[in-house]
């Protein structure tokens, strides 16, 4: 179950890579919503890449977690302040993510320190970024499909992974303490939802790249 496990990581790990390095390569031809989600796509494959390098060298990571996190949450809200533009919207997020910023650091030095899993800092980016994503569909309700169709499949890719990980996270304790092996199990459903994500933003990422003149809405 372990090999399952690490199979299954290292599958994550090299599609992360390469949707990072696709972003990198093509960043420049991308609209301005598209910029913000490579540049998340090149922060998730870096870090994926120093995760795997770290536990091969010193046995742990979750350090990586903690500025992962806040910088996740920075580029995707980006993203969506975008989104909501094109869509109309006049939601700011301004004050959201000048609050949210600061909590996710003195959580980071506080109460769950850098050698530690910053899993509330995780659930409430986690439940933000779920709330945009939900708010997105919304406004994508009187949208033509097919003019916003990229869109689409990038915030549900988004959406997928958050509810993953925060039905995970707050599942798996309970879990862990009435089966034996479970915590593994929990990893490999995590690992596979992930590398499910990654397709979806690849999908996207390269009929995007495929395009003569490269934009979200196709």
């Amino acid at each position: 179950m372990v090999e399952l496990f690490i199979e299954y990581s290292r599958y994550v790990m090299y599609f992360s890579v390469l949707l990072a390095l696709l972003s990198l390569i093509f960043y420049w031809k991308f609209d301005k919503a598209l910029k913000y989600f490579a540049g998340y796509l090149i922060l998730s494959g870096a870090t994926e890449y120093l995760a795997s390098e770290f536990t091969k060298s010193l046995g742990y990571n979750l350090f990586l977690l903690h500025p992962y996190t806040i910088l996740e949450f920075i580029l995707l809200s980006g993203f969506f302040k975008v989104v909501f533009d094109q869509l109309g919207s006049k939601f700011s997020m301004l004050k959201i993510t000048i609050v949210v910023v600061p909590l996710c650091i003195l959580n980071s030095i506080f109460i769950q320190p850098m050698e530690g899993f910053n899993s509330y800092a995780t659930t409430l980016v986690g439940l933000i970024l779920i709330a945009y994503s939900v708010y997105t569909y919304y406004l994508l309700l009187e949208k033509d499909s097919v003019e916003f169709y990229g869109i689409k499949w990038l915030v549900g890719g988004v959406l997928i992974y958050q509810m993953t990980s925060l039905i995970i996270l707050a599942s798996a304790n309970i879990l862990i303490d009435t089966t034996e092996g479970s915590d593994i199990i929990i990893w490999i459903i995590r690992a596979i939802v992930i590398l499910a994500t990654k397709i979806i933003f690849g999908f996207v990422l390269i009929k995007e790249i495929l395009k003569p003149r490269l934009s979200l809405q196709f």
